[in-house]
């Protein structure tokens, strides 16, 4: 059985001082991240251009707008104040969502009849949704047609997809529902570790 490292980092740690400092950001990169309106989203940029730059180096925006390298698969993914990041030898999608209270609505807009039933809870949605989320993600199309034809069963295991092979596992991390998947035939088992930043 194969093993994914999800590494993952919490920006409520993050201020510009260390911003400044960190290994693997120059400042076109730091240019780039205040783009954004929110504190939150500059320093979620910040932090995936990290992940992107400290372990896989080389790679491009393909046009989905998706980063991408020759050599190794990769995803990121962020909610809040979490990113986290994977990198593998095949296909992977990943997705975090903070766990929120959600309205009836949206439960049926994203289910099929089956899922639904099965959501008794916030925390079932997500997991319906991260599901449905890292596999378009690993498919590498994202959420671009209508989200009830991805599939989220089972949330843990083996799944047929467009004829494709897929495995996946949700795993929780304090309010947070976590989604790998990956294009493979072969199972794989899931450790979670906090990115320790690195200094210029």
């Amino acid at each position: 059985m194969n093993l994914i490292k999800l590494y993952y980092f919490d920006i409520d740690k993050l201020n510009d001082d260390i911003i400044n400092n960190l290994k693997y950001i120059n400042d076109i990169d730091i240019i780039n991240s205040k783009k954004y309106k929110k504190k939150e989203n500059e320093y979620q940029n910040i932090i995936s251009t990290y992940f992107k730059k400290k372990y896989i180096k080389d790679y491009y925006i393909d046009k989905f707008n998706k980063p991408k390298s020759d050599n190794i698969y990769f995803n990121i993914s962020h909610a809040k104040n979490m990113v986290i990041f994977a990198y593998y030898n095949k296909d992977i999608g990943i997705d975090i969502e903070k766990i929120k209270e959600v309205d009836l609505n949206l439960k049926r807009y994203i289910s099929t009849d089956i899922e639904f039933k099965l959501i008794n809870n916030d925390i079932d949605f997500f997991k319906i949704w991260t599901s449905k989320e890292s596999l378009a993600k690993c498919i590498g199309m994202g959420i671009n047609k209508d989200i009830k034809e991805f599939i989220s069963i089972p949330f843990d295991g083996k799944k047929i997809y467009l004829d494709n092979i897929y495995y996946s596992h949700i795993i929780n991390k304090d309010d947070f529902i976590i989604s790998v998947t990956i294009k493979d035939n072969t199972d794989f088992n899931i450790i979670l570790e906090e990115e320790i930043l690195e200094f210029k």
